[in-house]
């Protein structure tokens, strides 16, 4: 018999037009819901976002999946509204294994006098996971739905996941440079240039510094970056997850 699962989740306080703050937190939960965008029309409020599975067994059945707003109150009373789900897939047909990640829109009527700088968005979904996990320990990363195979597994330093530099960036399609005198790399993807300097604690990013908590490192003739600052700076969702001793990892690029 699979699991039945109800969620209602506090997502984060909104900032127009990005939301990052809900992938900081370790989840205990298989599903993560990730605000991309908001706009105002009239007195609709439509908001996109990214639904994935951070969990590590497949989920389906779903029969209900909403984003509701709430005033920004210590208690986060007050309903304002609720957003039904919409999206390519039927809520009906939808199935996401681990680390699959969909768009999603979420339209919210009579909002016309929200401030949506000042509201609280939340979640709540009642679906199944299968009872047969995909796997039980470790971390997995999976890019675009599809799992990161490296001989070089990703690990965890100071809660900051590491992850093979080229692998990784080869993955997402980036353009990767190396060179070995001065240690450099340099990675390229559209109108994006990143430069590292191996073992440093800094990145930039068109000639942007971004400070990392953990410095890239080589080990066994691998070079491991932090994941999320590097996928981060290639405008990439990073969400995540925990179910028991797994570690789930869903990276967007689209």
């Amino acid at each position: 018999m699979k699991k039945i699962l109800l969620l209602l989740v506090s997502l984060c306080l909104l900032t127009v037009p990005l939301c990052a703050a809900a992938a900081e937190q370790r989840q205990e939960q298989p599903l993560d819901i990730e605000v991309t965008n908001v706009t105002q029309n009239r007195d609709t409020l439509i908001v996109h976002a990214i639904i994935a599975n951070v969990g590590n067994a497949t989920l389906d059945h779903f029969t209900d999946l909403q984003l509701n707003v709430y005033n920004n109150d210590d208690d986060s009373t007050g309903l304002r509204n609720e957003g039904k789900y919409s999206g390519e897939i039927a809520l009906s047909a939808l199935t996401l294994a681990p680390g699959q990640t969909i768009p999603a829109t979420f339209a919210l009527y009579d909002t016309k006098d929200m401030n949506v700088n000042t509201v609280i968005f939340k979640w709540a979904a009642h679906y199944q996971a299968a009872d047969t996990p995909d796997f039980t320990t470790g971390i997995h990363v999976f890019i675009d739905g599809s799992e990161l195979r490296t001989d070089a597994p990703p690990l965890m330093v100071k809660d900051t996941t590491l992850v093979p530099m080229r692998a990784v960036f080869e993955q997402l399609g980036a353009d990767v440079a190396w060179d070995p005198q001065t240690q450099t790399v340099e990675v390229t993807k559209g109108d994006t240039k990143v430069t590292h300097v191996v073992g440093s604690s800094v990145l930039e990013v068109n000639g942007r510094e971004v400070k990392l908590d953990v410095p890239s490192m080589t080990i066994s003739g691998r070079t491991m970056v932090p994941l999320r600052a590097f996928t981060s700076s290639l405008d990439c969702s990073v969400q995540w997850g925990r179910t028991g001793e797994a570690t789930t990892i869903a990276i967007t690029s689209w």
